[in-house]
């Protein structure tokens, strides 16, 4: 199976019951691919920022635990989505390196003035 494709059952079975959630993961992981496709990425590109699109907002889930809902800030899901963003990696079989590079981003994508590679300025 594709890692992107079992990373999205995971991210589906993570926000269970949060259609809100899994259609906005959906949309940006989809939106990510095709603008790394528009932009000739490679195939390794490619998956990396479609992977990063699907687990962006992985942060909220624990964030809102910790602060409650509705007080989850952009800040909050940097710090808190890493950890799951990790797990979720690494249980689909991502390379560590990829998985820090995907960190990286997920512990950045609500900061735009550090943008430091085409991954990055493709999920942002």
């Amino acid at each position: 199976m594709n890692k992107n494709v079992a990373l999205y059952n995971e991210m589906i079975a993570f926000f269970a019951g949060d259609a809100r959630r899994c259609q906005h993961f959906i949309k940006v992981a989809s939106l990510a691919k095709q603008l790394a496709e528009s932009e000739a990425a490679d195939a390794e590109l490619t998956e990396l920022v479609e992977a990063a699109g699907l687990v962006h907002d992985c942060g909220i889930k624990p964030g809102e635990a910790k602060y409650g809902a509705g007080h989850c800030t952009g800040k909050i899901q940097e710090q808190e989505g890493p950890a799951v963003a990790r797990e979720l990696l690494q249980k689909v079989g991502y390379a560590p390196e990829k998985i820090e590079r995907i960190c990286y981003l997920v512990c950045h994508h609500h900061t735009y003035n550090m943008i430091d590679g085409l991954d990055y300025q493709l999920l942002v």
